[in-house]
Formats: structure tokens, C-alpha cells, sequence
């Protein structure tokens, strides 16, 4: 057992220097993870971080909106408007790495399956097996599709966070702060788009994790 840990983390620091990834899956082959099964997990992950990240998001929108007319103290508010929106693009980070992921694993299970199409004597069995695969890597790519148009989504809205951020940075009196209101109506409407966008795709991958 000492072993076969020693070798998962082996090949786990060789990853982490940009070694060929392929060397991880084996090891986690050996432990009984097929690329398969890692691909279904890795997508749930990625797909509860887009949940996350669409939540923190909201919370932050909420936070910016509260701000405008504000009666209480200004700094106050401005700081929890700015910790959300600095936890917005760490999750938003979080969940980059998160889709990339999926690619890994993605990629190299349909390069194995492609590869070993090759080892079929029986001919009937090879088209079969290359028939599923065909279907298989239309379901991928359709779900890596609905994943990057998400990430794409989400830096306008955090760039508008961020805009906000440094104009009250400087500027923060009951008058500027009054003069984002028709900015932050914008911003609502620009979340509202991408919360409906995050949770399309949360369903492309539940129905991936479901048909595949």
C-alpha cells in the first residue's frame, strides 16, 4: 500500500511541474480511478462551483445595490460591497480551474478510447464501441461548449464590480455613490443574464452526468 501511495504522489508532484498528465491517470488508474469516473466527478465539482459562483455573485450584486441610498456608514457598506466582489473573483477563479479539469480528464479518456479502437479484431465491436464514443464526445463537447460560454460571462460583470470599487475608492460621499444608481440597474440586469446563463448550463452538466 506504502507503495502505490508513493507512487500516486510521485506522479501528483510530477504533474504539478507540467509533466504529461497522462503519467497521473495511470497512477490513479492504479488505485481503481478510471478516467471515466474521475470525468463524472470532476464535472459535478465544476458544476457545484458554478453554483457557488453564481450565488456569491447575486450576494455581491445585493451588496452594490445596497450601497446606493445608503443611511448608515458609507465605509462600512463600501467594504462588504468589496469583499464580495473580491470573493466573486476568487470563486470565479476557482471555478476556471475547476472546467479545466473536466478538459484534462476530458480529453485524455477520449484519446484512449480513439487509440484503442485500433486493438478490435472484431470488427462489428470496434464500430460499436466507435459509435458510442462519437456520441459520448458530442455530449463532451456540447458540455465544455455550455461551460466556456459561462466563463465568458462572468468577467464583464466582475469588471463592472471592480469599476465600481475603484470610483468609490476616492469618491465616496452620499452624492457619488448616488450617482451609480442607473450604473447598478444595468449591473442587475447584466447578473440576472448570467445567473440565467450559469444555471443553463448546471443543467447540461446534470444531464451529462445523468446520460453518460
Amino acid at each position: 500500500m506504502r507503495r502505490v501511495i508513493s507512487f500516486a504522489f510521485a506522479c501528483f508532484l510530477i504533474l504539478s511541474q507540467g509533466a504529461c498528465s497522462s503519467m497521473y491517470y495511470d497512477a490513479m488508474e492504479e488505485l481503481g480511478y478510471h478516467k471515466r469516473d474521475l470525468l463524472i466527478k470532476r464535472v459535478k465539482a465544476a458544476s457545484d462551483a458554478q453554483v457557488e459562483t453564481k450565488e456569491q455573485i447575486i450576494s455581491a450584486s445585493e451588496e452594490f445595490a445596497r450601497l446606493i441610498g445608503h443611511s448608515g456608514s458609507l465605509q462600512e457598506q463600501y467594504n462588504k460591497a468589496k469583499n464580495a466582489y473580491e470573493r466573486s473573483q476568487a470563486r470565479s477563479e476557482a471555478l476556471e480551474d475547476r472546467v479545466e479539469a473536466v478538459r484534462s480528464v476530458g480529453e485524455a479518456l477520449f484519446d484512449e478510447w480513439e487509440d484503442e479502437l485500433d486493438d478490435y479484431e472484431n470488427r462489428d465491436l470496434r464500430r460499436s464501441s466507435e459509435r458510442a464514443m462519437k456520441s459520448s464526445k458530442r455530449q463532451f463537447d456540447s458540455l465544455t461548449r455550455a461551460f466556456d460560454a459561462t466563463l465568458q460571462r462572468i468577467p464583464p460583470v466582475l469588471e463592472a464590480f471592480e469599476d465600481q470599487v475603484l470610483f468609490l475608492k476616492h469618491n465616496l460621499n452620499a452624492q457619488m455613490v448616488g450617482s451609480l444608481r442607473e450604473e447598478n440597474v444595468k449591473l442587475r440586469a447584466e447578473v440576472d443574464s448570467l445567473v440565467r446563463d450559469i444555471e443553463a448550463s448546471v443543467r447540461e452538466a446534470q444531464r451529462f452526468v445523468k446520460e453518460f
